[in-house]
């Protein structure tokens, strides 16, 4: 069964401005995932997700910096309610959106800048989880 938060998401994927993007739950990774999240959800969670998730359930300073696909990426805004971290060169990013269901990932690339990327997955999780109040996007 399709969801309104995958419709969402799978029409930024479609428009290009991310890649792929999976919603980690407690009790797994969601039933859709796809792009780069795919083969790090094969098995479950991959202990990289898993870094990228555990600030959002954890007290503490949260790292800096984070290796997934091969890329160390760099955070370059936080907040209690998601991150977003880039590699060197910016050639791929990441987004994590904490939300009242889980934490939902979003990968973009370097035709992307990050705020645009972060933008419009907040609206389009706004839109989607219209249950939830629109500041737990943001």
């Amino acid at each position: 069964m399709v969801s309104l938060w995958s419709e969402q998401l799978s029409h930024l994927q479609h428009e290009g401005i991310i890649n792929g993007f999976v919603l980690i739950t407690p009790q797994g990774p969601s039933e859709i995932i796809t792009g780069p999240f795919v083969e790090e959800c094969e098995q479950g969670i991959s202990p990289a997700l898993q870094q990228l998730v555990k600030p959002f359930y954890s007290v503490g300073p949260a790292p800096t910096t984070y290796d997934i696909w091969g890329t160390k990426l760099f955070v370059i805004n936080q907040t209690d309610s998601y991150l977003v971290a880039i590699s060197k060169q910016r050639r791929s990013g990441i987004l994590a959106i904490n939300l009242p269901s889980g934490v939902l990932l979003a990968a973009f690339d370097k035709a992307v800048q990050p705020t645009v990327a972060l933008t419009a997955v907040q609206q389009a999780c706004a839109t989607a989880f219209a249950g939830a109040s629109p500041s737990s996007c943001r």
